[in-house]
C-alpha cells in the first residue's frame, strides 16, 4: 500500500509539473507576443520619425522651417531610436529566457519522470513480495513433512513444508560396472520390492549415473528406474531390486544344455522324427536360463529332443527317457545383471 501511494504522489507530482511548466510557457510566449508587438509598433513609429525629420531638414535648407523645428524632430527620432532599441531588448530578453526555461523544464520533467519510474519499480518489488509471500507445489502431492508452525519467523532458504510426488516412484539400482555398458535409457524393467513380495512392477530406466561410486571399495553405478505407483502401494525408502531388459530375441525355445551339441564351430539339436529316429538340426544359442539353454532355429513346438547325445540312455532331470521336450515361448526377453532370461505366458 505504501509503494503503491508513492507511486500515485509521484504521478501526482509529475502532472503538477507538466501544468505549471504549461503555464509558465504559455505565460511567456504571451510575453513575447506582447512584446514582439511592441516592438513592431516602435519600429514603425522610429520609421516615421525618420521620414518627418528629414523632411524637415530639407524645408529647413529651403528655408520653410526653423532650426527650432530641425532640433524638435532630431530630438523626436532620437526618443523613437531609444523606445525601438528598449523594445528589441525586451523581445530578446523574453526569447532567452523561453530557451533557458525550456532547458530547466526538460531536466525537471526526467527528475520527475525518474522519480515515477522508481516509484512503479518499489511498487512491483512490493507486489512481487508479497505474491512470494504464498507458497504453492509445483506438483500435486503428499505433504510428508511440515518444518514449521504459524507465527514462527522462517529463515531465508528455510524449508518449510516438504512435499512428494508418489505417483511415480524412483529405484535408485546399483550396477556393476561390467554390466553398465548393456544398460541404455528407455529399457523396461521388472521391479519387485521386500515388502511387496506377492507383486512385480512395470519399470523404465530414466538416468544412468555418468560415473561410478565407490560402494565397500567396488565401483557401481547407479541407474534410476522410474515406477509407476498409481494406486499408492509403494513408498519411499522402501528397497528392492529391478530386472532390466537389455536385450530381446523374438521366436525362442528352451531345451536342457545338454541337449544341445558343438559340431564345426555350430551348434545343433538331434529331434526325434515320426519314424523313432532322431535328425540334427541347426540351432543358435542366444542364452541361458538355469540349467536351460535358450535356442533360436527350425524346431517346431513341442518336439522331442536327445538330452544325452553320447549314449542316448540318460534322462532330463532323473527321467529315464532320453529325450526332452522343447518350451517355445513367444518372445523370450533376457535381462542383464544374471544373463538370465524370462518368457513371456505361452499363446
Amino acid at each position: 500500500d505504501n509503494a503503491q501511494l508513492s507511486l500515485q504522489q509521484a504521478q501526482a507530482s509529475l502532472a503538477s509539473l507538466q501544468a505549471n511548466q504549461a503555464k509558465a510557457s504559455a505565460t511567456l510566449r504571451s510575453q513575447i507576443a506582447s512584446a514582439q508587438a511592441s516592438l513592431d509598433a516602435a519600429q514603425r513609429a522610429y520609421d516615421t520619425q525618420r521620414t518627418t525629420t528629414e523632411l524637415t531638414r530639407t524645408l529647413f535648407g529651403l528655408g520653410s522651417a526653423s532650426a527650432s523645428d530641425v532640433q524638435n524632430a532630431q530630438d523626436a527620432l532620437s526618443n523613437a531610436a531609444g523606445t525601438l532599441n528598449a523594445a528589441k531588448t525586451s523581445v530578446s530578453t523574453l526569447q532567452a529566457t523561453q530557451q533557458l526555461q525550456a532547458a530547466a523544464d526538460q531536466q525537471d520533467l526526467a527528475s520527475s519522470r525518474l522519480s515515477v519510474a522508481q516509484a512503479e519499480l518499489n511498487l512491483k518489488t512490493a507486489q512481487q513480495n508479497l505474491t512470494d509471500t504464498s507458497l504453492d507445489a509445483p506438483f500435486a502431492g503428499t505433504v510428508s513433512a511440515v518444518n514449521a508452525a504459524v507465527g514462527e519467523t522462517a529463515g531465508v532458504g528455510t524449508a518449510l513444508v516438504t512435499v512428494v510426488d508418489d505417483a511415480t516412484v524412483q529405484l535408485a539400482a546399483q550396477i556393476a560396472e561390467v554390466d553398465v555398458t548393456q544398460v541404455a535409457v528407455g529399457q523396461a524393467a521388472s521391479v519387485s520390492f521386500d515388502a511387496t513380495t506377492t507383486r512385480t512392477f512395470a519399470g523404465r530406466v530414466s538416468s544412468i549415473a555418468p560415473t561410478a561410486t565407490l560402494v565397500s571399495n567396488i565401483p557401481i553405478y547407479y541407474v534410476t528406474v522410474d515406477i509407476a505407483n498409481a494406486d499408492h502401494t509403494l513408498r519411499g525408502g522402501m528397497t528392492g531390486q529391478a530386472n532390466i531388459v537389455t536385450r530381446e530375441i523374438q521366436n525362442t525355445f528352451q531345451v536342457p544344455a545338454r541337449a544341445v551339441r558343438s559340431l564345426d564351430g555350430g551348434s545343433q539339436v538331434l529331434v526325434r522324427q515320426s519314424d523313432g529316429s532322431y535328425a540334427p538340426v541347426h540351432v543358435a544359442v542366444v542364452g541361458t536360463s538355469g540349467i536351460n539353454n535358450v535356442l533360436t532355429g527350425p524346431v517346431p513346438d513341442g518336439a522331442a529332443v536327445l538330452v544325452s547325445g553320447d549314449s542316448g540312455t540318460s534322462g532330463t532331470s532323473g527321467n529315464p527317457p532320453a529325450q526332452g521336450t522343447t518350451q517355445r515361448r513367444n518372445g523370450a526377453i533376457p535381462f542383464g545383471g544374471g544373463g538370465g532370461f524370462r518368457s513371456p505366458p505361452p499363446r
